[in-house]
């Protein structure tokens, strides 16, 4: 029997510069659990550039097209789904990522379908289990089936007879996770991920998935994602000393980026430091260590990035209005805080960064410029303001 062949994509635009110049672990994690399930049933391919891919179409066929769904990749993602249809009418297309309304939002989530015909499937929560399903459904029904939702795919959701086809939102949020995260194999390890230490891409891991926090700007905010999970110690140090020895064979950019949204909070992270300190010491690598640090546990962050040695610290504060941060849930900003926050940066002779974002809800033109008034008079060496992004999930 012929394997089922799939593509996975997290694009990103090509034409000035790479737009999202990280290695892609979202669609390694996916490829590797679909392998652990299905084995040698599948034949599964990997993509970050669009021409790649468009390439792959043309000579391949694949069965299953699955592109991720982000703000800055969604529209090329959804016209290379347009053109596969036109070279091939039977495969089956799959989309999935945060930029997809919230359960709340049904109309909303209609009209999604609505205007993007080349969509099969949306899969809004975490992708490992639905993805196989899907795969499994095609194996064992065969494309047409899968194509005319005969039936309900677990965690996926779909449009069919004019209405949205799903079992309900906890199927799709929260029943179909894989609760145990080392039972997802790492994509580094396995060497899936190695043809992308191409000279061009910043290495990525991810040490937990999910968030604590209530922000309404960020789609973990959401309440359906606050149970955090987290793959071992043990295995992120391993990845992170095997892509230590990849940087140094192909040549690629030699910082490392980590996707928790609450990096330092954490007595782990503090030991993660010390290992990357010394790993650095050994082989030059990672240069530098881009991180999204806690939102409180500031005693234990200031530690992780004492030992890091970074030479500039960012503490974000994305508004110094409190009703602007009461509006996104936001903790309250402590002034006396941040500023002994900041004072504490500089003596250990480091820089200090700050973040803000424009144009959240209830900012005025006076609010933001009282908060670059704080920053400044709290001996914010560089402000890093963002434009207010809107994901539908959030």
């Amino acid at each position: 029997m012929a394997k089922l062949k799939v593509f996975l994509g997290d694009l990103t635009h090509t034409t000035t510069v790479i737009s999202s110049d990280v290695i892609p672990i979202n669609i390694g994690y996916l490829a590797e659990y679909l392998n652990l399930k299905l084995g040698d049933k599948v034949e599964i391919s990997l993509f970050k550039y669009p021409d790649d891919l468009i390439r792959a179409l043309k000579k391949e066929k694949p069965a299953v097209l699955a592109l991720s769904s982000y703000p800055w990749n969604k529209n090329i993602s959804l016209k290379i789904m347009e053109l596969y249809n036109t070279i091939d009418d039977n495969h089956v297309n799959i989309f999935g990522g945060p930029d997809f309304p919230l359960p709340q939002k049904k109309e909303e989530q209609l009209e999604f379908f609505r205007s993007t015909p080349q969509v099969d499937y949306f899969i809004p929560g975490e992708g490992e289990i639905p993805f196989v399903e899907i795969c499994r459904h095609v194996l064992e029904r065969g494309i047409e089936s899968v194509k005319n939702k005969e039936t309900h795919i677990p965690g996926t959701i779909c449009f069919k007879d004019g209405k949205l086809f799903y079992k309900d939102d906890d199927d799709l949020y929260n029943k179909n996770i894989v609760v145990e995260m080392d039972d997802i194999p790492s994509p580094f390890l396995s060497g899936r991920m190695d043809e992308f230490f191409d000279g061009k891409l910043t290495p990525y891991l991810q040490q937990n998935r999910n968030c604590p926090f209530q922000c309404t700007f960020c789609r973990t905010g959401n309440m359906l994602f606050a149970k955090m999970r987290f793959f071992s110690e043990k295995r992120i140090k391993d990845e992170c000393a095997y892509i230590a020895a990849k940087v140094k064979d192909t040549d690629s950019p030699r910082g490392l980026l980590f996707s928790d949204t609450n990096f330092g909070m954490f007595p782990r992270d503090l030991e993660l430091c010390k290992y990357l300190s010394e790993l650095r010491k050994e082989t030059k690598f990672p240069q530098f260590v881009s991180v999204t640090w806690g939102k409180n546990r500031k005693d234990l962050i200031l530690a992780c990035m004492k030992v890091l040695g970074e030479h500039r610290v960012s503490v974000a504060v994305q508004s110094a209005d409190n009703q602007v941060l009461d509006n996104v849930k936001r903790t309250r900003f402590n002034e006396k805080e941040y500023f002994g926050t900041l004072d504490e940066i500089h003596r250990d002779g480091k820089g200090a960064a700050s973040e803000v974002i424009l144009g959240l809800p209830g900012e005025t033109k006076e609010s933001h410029i009282r908060t670059i008034d704080t920053l400044i008079r709290a001996g914010v060496d560089y402000i890093v303001p963002y434009t207010l992004m809107l994901i539908r999930s959030s």
